[in-house]
């Protein structure tokens, strides 16, 4: 049987840990509360960021967003982003399979998968210019908005419809993963021929 406290399961599906003050107002699509990264409300269970080597594309804002009790950052859409465009790819420091202990902090790392095997991991923890480890995971498929796709080694997100302003970008495994309860188990092989699609900022 496994023993695991509310805190420890808010940090392993959310990202963030509890807050006991949270701020700002509701975000009316997602029953999120959003306020400015930027407001000076420091909560201690979210990382400070340096918003200046997040190197941040145009169009998008960092918020401070807290869902019940827990808090963290989030990445907001402030112009409208067309579907198939794609960002990345995910910077990070690359983490080999033996380096993983069972209770490290995963919150933040990718897998990559080579030859229909899990090879390693991009740990973007830490990563200079990495504001997509900023995007926070999709809780249910209707408000994905991104799929994590794995190109040449390298993890992209790619918008898979439209997001429209003040919306946040939610991330999840795109088509290309097999998966066995929502968890990726390997990389679906291309056909023969087939190209990886191209990279566009």
């Amino acid at each position: 049987r496994y023993h695991f406290t509310e805190e420890e399961l808010n940090a392993v599906l959310y990202g963030g840990l509890r807050s006991s003050q949270p701020t700002g107002s509701l975000h009316a699509i997602s029953g999120l509360r959003v306020s400015p990264a930027s407001s000076g409300a420091a909560d201690s269970s979210v990382p400070l960021v340096d918003r200046d080597s997040l190197q941040l594309p145009e169009g998008l804002s960092v918020m401070r967003v807290a869902y019940g009790d827990v808090s963290q950052l989030g990445v907001f859409c402030t112009d409208p982003i067309p579907k198939g465009v794609r960002f990345g790819p995910f910077q990070g420091k690359v983490v080999n399979t033996s380096e993983i202990k069972t209770y490290d902090d995963n919150s933040l790392m990718w897998e990559i998968f080579e030859y229909g095997r899990l090879s390693h991991f991009i740990d973007g923890k830490g990563a200079a210019g990495n504001w997509m480890s900023l995007v926070n995971c999709a809780r249910f498929p209707d408000e994905q908005n991104l799929t994590a796709i794995q190109c040449q080694g390298e993890i992209f997100y790619e918008t898979c419809k439209e997001i429209f302003p003040k919306q946040e970008l939610l991330v999840w495994y795109g088509d290309c993963y097999v998966q066995f309860l929502g968890i990726p188990i390997s990389l679906k092989s291309m056909p023969e021929g087939k190209k990886p699609p191209q990279h566009a900022e």
